[in-house]
């Protein structure tokens, strides 16, 4: 989809003189919308429970800032403005490796309630020939009134050489702003209890 939004960007450059003067308004102003919407989603946490939206919003986003940058090439001096389009175009590849892995690198998630609104989704991850694998335990809120948008505001990591990471959990404490994240030890280590993270939740 991100490469949708590139080739997209790249065509209404292509066709920019035969817009009307609202599309040339309008166009612009709706990419730059999307770019600040990406923008805050990647440092509020919020975003959509749906992947494929989260991944729309991005293309779309990649897409804006491509015709941003496409259209300095339409400033004077000429040769400035290419160069200055250039250095703005080089994090638009990264961009396009980068928001498939985002949306398709998670492994199989398994999300169960903690208490009102408060979700936690368990996230096995295996780097592989690295020899590291574990679970992320990602905690968010998912309002009521709005079930398809989710508020994801702590991470935790366990570690499957430390603990039995499958089975890590999280416990709503008493103050109900804090969770007890407790990941069992593994049966060699020959000691009961777990490996606990507290957390705050705000």
């Amino acid at each position: 989809m991100a490469l949708g939004g590139v080739v997209g960007a790249g065509l209404c450059r292509t066709h920019w003189a035969n817009f009307s003067r609202l599309a040339k308004i309008n166009v612009p102003l709706g990419g730059g919308s999307f770019i600040a919407v990406y923008v805050f989603m990647a440092f509020s946490g919020w975003g959509f429970t749906s992947a494929l939206a989260n991944e729309l919003v991005g293309s779309i986003a990649v897409g804006g800032y491509t015709l941003l940058a496409l259209l300095m090439t339409r400033f004077r001096p000429k040769p400035l403005a290419y160069c200055l389009a250039i250095i703005l175009l080089l994090p638009v590849p990264v961009a396009l490796l980068w928001l498939p892995l985002l949306a398709h690198s998670q492994g199989p998630i398994v999300t169960e309630h903690i208490s009102g609104t408060l979700f936690v989704e368990k996230v096995r991850w295996d780097a592989g020939a690295m020899g590291s694998s574990g679970t992320t335990l990602i905690i968010s809120d998912k309002p009521r009134f709005v079930p398809f948008v989710e508020h994801r505001f702590r991470k935790i990591n366990f570690n499957d050489t430390v603990c039995l990471s499958r089975k890590a959990f999280v416990v709503l404490q008493p103050d109900a702003r804090h969770v007890l994240a407790r990941c069992p030890w593994p049966e060699y280590q020959h000691k009961d209890g777990f490996h606990d993270f507290l957390v705050p939740l705000y």
